[in-house]
């Protein structure tokens, strides 16, 4: 809950160092939980995880991979054989064009991973599920703040500022999340539930709730604030189809074509030309070009995890250099390969399915698979958008986000039966 709480500084001080500190950090987390964790809600977290963890487990043996010399030059880049030749001895290449580089990314992989099964261990019991809700509006509340403070007065650079948009969409969703968990628990608890105290909590999240949307809607591109809807779009059908009387189906039926026909609306008005991984980027015109020729020059097997830096020096041109991949689509291709990439998208569809028929099957508590679910949007859209979703900052919220979504997806009395 700290690191989360402490995300906003992450945003403004991302670096290596910072990364190396937070790795180290949800290490001990996990040593901690692993010897509190009662062996009851343990069961429940491997139930609910297991099949999540074991699909995400599969990016990170690529990365493992790709990192490993591998004697068939096929797969082995081509830059492993141009060393070779210009030393004079000969080399075993690898896939990845700098080891360094995507062993780095590997550890930063499963430092999410640990996030996400930290998250979802402490999120089991329902009081701190709820405290860890209210440490995520808070956080990306104070992110909302950040950017429209840093937009203002222009004291923010570029990739500062796409992590605050990408952490403010979030926590559009989130305090959402809330608002509709203190009507829940206003409804469960009736008069044990005082009113003015269900007022100033309310009050306190839709305030937070504003903030974010004006963050969004006002200093962040339009792309991002179609995202942040689509999301809260999820949010709010799940939760009219939960209270309808016509049955869960037919309200879910008419929201979805609906929002079909706000994307087909939004897809016209972005329509252009080039990959699809960079065609819907907000990012300027040559950040979107370099990494469409690396993209063209990579194979299906990617350039390595983490690489894409590496790649930038031989293919940006003279202008405004870029410092990173305009999108994280784009960089998943380039450095992961096509095929994973793919592999992901199915992954996050799969995941928001799961989301959302737990939300329906749950009782008060289906506040949390639904933010898993939004929040799986919004990721899904932006990462052709921007490159928020691999921010740090970004990457600790939506890990967390995840992790109490698992662990409140289905309830602890139904997988004990």
């Amino acid at each position: 809950m700290v690191l989360v709480a402490a995300t906003p500084l992450v945003a403004l001080f991302d670096g290596p160092l910072l990364d190396s500190a937070i790795t180290a950090i949800v290490a001990v987390t996990l040593i901690i939980v692993a010897g509190a964790l009662p062996s009851g809600e343990a069961r429940h977290q491997f139930r609910s995880i297991r099949f999540q963890l074991l699909f995400l487990v599969i990016p990170g043996l690529w990365m493992a991979l790709q990192a490993i010399p591998i004697p068939l030059r096929s797969l082995a880049n081509p830059a492993w054989q141009s060393a070779a030749a210009g030393l004079g001895v000969p080399l075993i290449g690898s896939i990845t064009v700098d080891t360094g580089r995507t062993v780095l990314a590997l550890v930063y992989y499963l430092t999410v991973l640990g996030l996400i099964a930290a998250s979802s261990a402490i999120s089991i019991n329902r009081s701190r599920a709820a405290t860890v809700l209210v440490v995520l509006v808070v956080a990306t509340t104070a992110m909302a703040l950040l950017l429209i403070a840093g937009t203002i007065l222009a004291e923010t650079s570029p990739t500062v500022q796409e992590s605050l948009q990408g952490a403010s969409a979030l926590g559009i969703v989130a305090s959402a999340a809330a608002i509709i968990r203190g009507f829940d628990q206003y409804q469960t608890h009736g008069t044990k539930f005082e009113l003015s105290q269900f007022v100033r909590t309310e009050s306190g999240y839709f305030a937070a709730h504003v903030i974010c949307w004006v963050a969004v809607v006002i200093f962040a591109p339009i792309q991002v604030t179609f995202a942040a809807g689509f999301g809260f779009a999820i949010a709010i059908v799940i939760a009219l189809s939960r209270l309808a009387v016509a049955g869960h189906w037919a309200i879910l039926t008419f929201a979805g074509l609906v929002l079909v026909a706000i994307l087909g609306i939004a897809a016209i008005r972005f329509a252009g030309q080039g990959d699809l991984t960079v065609r819907y980027a907000s990012a300027p015109a040559v950040e979107v070009a370099t990494a469409a020729r690396i993209r063209e020059n990579t194979g299906w097997q990617g350039s390595g995890a983490g690489t894409f830096s590496a790649l930038l020096p031989v293919y940006e041109e003279a202008g405004q250099p870029p410092t990173s991949a305009p999108t994280t689509a784009a960089a998943w291709a380039i450095e992961l390969g096509t095929p994973t990439l793919g592999l992901i998208m199915i992954f996050s569809l799969t995941s928001l399915a799961l989301f959302v028929r737990g939300a329906l099957r749950r009782g008060r508590d289906s506040c949390y698979p639904a933010l898993g679910a939004s929040s799986v949007a919004v990721l899904l859209i932006e990462g052709f958008v921007d490159s928020s979703a691999i921010r740090t900052s970004v990457a600790i919220v939506a890990a967390t986000i995840g992790g109490l979504a698992l662990a409140q997806i289905v309830s602890r009395s139904l997988t004990t039966q």
